[in-house]
């Protein structure tokens, strides 16, 4: 069910968590019992309940139509914290990405390659002592340079690239070599399954990162406004921008600028006044 590498991974993250219990164990109790608080705490939110909803009937979908098997659960699970939360954070936080220009960047990265690197892994020692150490201290060291963003460090993140080029190399050299050896695999139904898996699931969430998007701008456009004081004010001014904006983007980026480019808005009506004008 799992592969070598995901073992590896298993295997890497079982180690840190145990040293990290051991280390700092009632911090990390404490912290863990936050998180829970938190998600709980989400739960009371309409929008938090409407995405979960929809992500349980996603999975109905994809059960009922055939398009995911049980032991492909794994990678849908890998999917939602690998690919789409980072994918939500991304829309959230930038008001001008294109999910759509997400989609085609599926494409353009080549899923096929990108399938066999991670379905056709090497052997279990290799991928836990070599490939899956490495390329964490390695992705650590790169997300450490773009976060400190200074200029003396140009030089270690093309050498860091590198190796990260170097490595990704080996690692699709033998991926490809073990396809080949495994060539039998494009007759069966789930290599193509497999194949198409991202896709399929990225399209069927694009109206969650959609509405998580256009939401995000409308809390923005509020910020900048003094009704983000008063929640009854705040929710009747989030309803007028998003059926004003008819839940397009670009009329929420438009409304953004004009808030930005005004006074601060005290009321709905100076609020209407301004949108409308």
């Amino acid at each position: 069910m799992f592969s070598t590498r995901e073992y590896s991974i298993i295997l890497w993250l079982s180690i840190i968590v145990i040293f990290a219990l051991f280390k700092n164990g009632k911090q990390i109790g404490l912290s863990l019992l936050i998180v829970i608080k938190a998600f709980f705490n989400l739960l009371k939110n309409i929008a938090s309940i409407l995405i979960i909803a929809y992500l349980l009937l996603i999975v109905y979908l994809l059960f009922y139509l055939k398009i995911m098997e049980l032991e492909m659960i794994k990678d849908y699970v890998i999917w939602i914290f690998a690919a789409f939360i980072p994918a939500v954070y991304k829309v959230v936080i930038h008001r001008d990405v294109s999910i759509f220009k997400m989609l085609k960047d599926l494409f353009k990265f080549s899923i096929f390659y990108m399938f066999i690197i991670s379905e056709y892994t090497c052997n279990f020692w290799l991928e836990s002592i070599i490939i899956v150490p490495i390329s964490f201290i390695l992705i650590l060291i790169s997300s450490f340079i773009n976060i400190e963003n200074k200029a003396e460090y140009k030089q270690l993140k093309k050498m860091i690239n590198v190796l990260l080029a170097i490595l990704g190399f080996i690692i699709l050299y033998y991926a490809m070599i073990s396809f080949i050896g495994s060539f039998k695999d494009v007759e069966k139904i789930i290599f193509w399954e497999k194949l198409f898996f991202e896709i399929i699931i990225f399209c069927l969430h694009i109206p969650i990162l959609y509405f998580s998007q256009i939401f995000s701008i409308t809390e923005q456009i509020i910020l900048k406004t003094n009704l983000i004081w008063d929640s009854k004010k705040k929710n009747k001014a989030m309803i007028f921008l998003l059926l004003k904006s008819r839940f397009k983007k670009e009329r929420l980026n438009d409304f953004y600028e004009i808030i930005l480019a005004n006074k601060r808005v005290n009321n709905i009506r100076e609020l209407k006044d301004l949108i409308n004008n």
